[in-house]
């Protein structure tokens, strides 16, 4: 058991470029899903159009995303960023 333990302390698994950023991203996102979420199900629920601040709110999370994405793809390629 011990030589088991001692095996799998000794094996180091590289992280991938930037994810020290996203890991510490991960709770902020999480927030920012349990802020908006209830309000965002309400409004479909009952049928109503979701409000222009609520749409514009996910498309800027959407964006940012995608943005720190694209950086990080380009990172792991090789090019500059």
């Amino acid at each position: 058991m011990l030589a088991a333990k001692n095996l799998a302390e000794s094996i180091d698994i590289p992280k991938f470029p930037g994810a020290g950023v996203l890991g510490a991203l991960v709770p902020l996102v999480a927030l920012v899903i349990l802020a908006t979420l209830p309000s965002a199900t309400a409004y479909v629920a009952a049928g109503r159009p979701v409000p222009r601040w609520l749409l514009a709110a996910l498309a800027g999370i959407g964006a940012a995303f995608a943005m720190v994405f694209g950086l990080l793809r380009r990172k792991s390629a090789g090019g500059a960023a």
